[in-house]
């Protein structure tokens, strides 16, 4: 019987409450087998979510004492080990049952030695599996993102996510959600791992992209699973989560399209949405979102010409 490879486990902490703990417990009740390093990295949280990881010996835990950012997270995270693969996983997962095993048996089989990157089906607190697989977007399709056409016309205006697949048969895929995101070792460091240019969003996207240019495939596998807790991000964070998401469309844009390209994820992000977004909160009666769109334009505009902004 041969014997596995070992994982690196990375997850990136921020203010996720007890969920990391939990996190990290079913890890060591259900693939202590597998396991090389586990890894977290914590972003200046503020909740304690990471105190525990001070005096627990199975985990390494860095604090940079600021907010890096997911990708460069990840980076730092993965530069301490040496497993030959190396799963990113986010702390609102949990695993529910063996799964590591399974996964790195269908990566070791020879047909798979072209599969760079594998991702699994993410179940919510109601048994649904969500659609998280994406597609490489154009710039139209941020462009039909801004507009809102990918929400109420997605046959035709398709999103980023591949809302057409069903995600309960396995398939190789564009991208995978970097919820769970396993990758070769080498693959990652011959790629020069995440874009640090990304503060967070589309960062894996870009990273799948580039494992495709390697000449490597993603794979989807629906037969193993794990609880991924969905809800988005609290009300007090909307504002910069919105500012961070057109600042990374604006990055990849930059890095992946050409000038018209570029120009059209711009006038998305500077006038399509805000317009929208400001004028559903005014017909609707929601001065929060008429403020909170307001308030990520402004962030965004600190961001890209005053150099910085609070990335707490």
């Amino acid at each position: 019987m041969n014997i596995l490879p070992a994982v690196d486990i990375v997850i990136v902490n921020w203010n996720a409450g007890s969920q990391l703990k939990d996190c990290i417990e079913s890890l060591f009740l259900h693939e202590q087998a597998l396991l090389g390093s586990v890894t977290i990295v914590d972003n200046a949280s503020v909740d304690g979510s990471a105190d525990f990881c001070r005096t627990d010996a199975r985990v390494r835990l860095i604090e940079p004492g600021r907010n890096l950012g997911f990708g460069t997270a990840c980076n730092l995270g993965t530069a301490g080990g040496d497993s030959d693969y190396v799963l990113f996983l986010n702390p609102d997962t949990r695993f529910l049952r063996p799964t590591l095993s399974s996964v790195v048996a269908f990566m070791e089989w020879p047909q798979s030695a072209q599969i760079g990157v594998c991702g699994i089906r993410l179940v919510g607190e109601d048994g649904t599996t969500s659609k998280h697989c994406a597609r490489l977007p154009s710039a139209m399709t941020f462009l039909n993102l801004s507009a809102g056409l990918s929400k109420f016309w997605p046959a035709t205006f398709k999103p980023v996510e591949l809302v057409e697949f069903d995600h309960e048969h396995d398939s190789t895929v564009p991208h995978v959600m970097g919820a769970f995101f396993m990758i070769r070792r080498a693959l990652f460091d011959a790629i020069g791992g995440f874009d640090e240019t990304f503060f967070v969003y589309y960062e894996d996207l870009d990273l799948s992209l580039r494992v495709q240019q390697r000449g490597y495939a993603i794979q989807y596998l629906a037969s193993e699973s794990v609880f991924h807790r969905t809800g988005g991000t609290s009300r007090t964070a909307r504002a910069k989560a919105l500012s961070y998401l057109f600042e990374s469309r604006l990055v990849y844009a930059r890095k992946h399209y050409g000038m018209l390209g570029r120009a059209i994820v711009g006038v998305g992000i500077f006038l399509v949405e805000p317009v929208r977004r400001i004028g559903h909160g005014l017909l609707s009666g929601s001065g929060e979102q008429v403020r909170e769109t307001i308030k990520a334009m402004r962030r965004l505009f600190a961001i890209l010409f005053g150099g910085h902004a609070d990335r707490t």
